[in-house]
């Protein structure tokens, strides 16, 4: 049976997993497809916001960067 820290523990794993896929999706939630890459401005596929994985993490670690520093 589980006591108390372990429920706890549970409890903790289980928030910090889910901040963490919100986290992961809020990058390019607020992007719109626009024909164009995001980050390099190249052509992309209708259905896509990024021309290749290289651009699409770039994009995201600026993102970061900027959110860091406050701009």
């Amino acid at each position: 049976m589980a006591n108390e820290g372990d429920l706890a523990a549970a409890n903790e794993q289980f928030h910090l997993e889910v901040s963490l896929a919100q986290q992961q999706n809020r990058g390019a939630a607020g992007l719109k497809k626009k024909g164009i890459c995001h980050y390099c401005s190249g052509p992309v596929k209708p259905e896509q916001l990024f021309c290749d994985e290289d651009c699409a993490e770039d994009h995201e670690y600026e993102r970061r960067r900027r959110r860091a520093n406050g701009v």
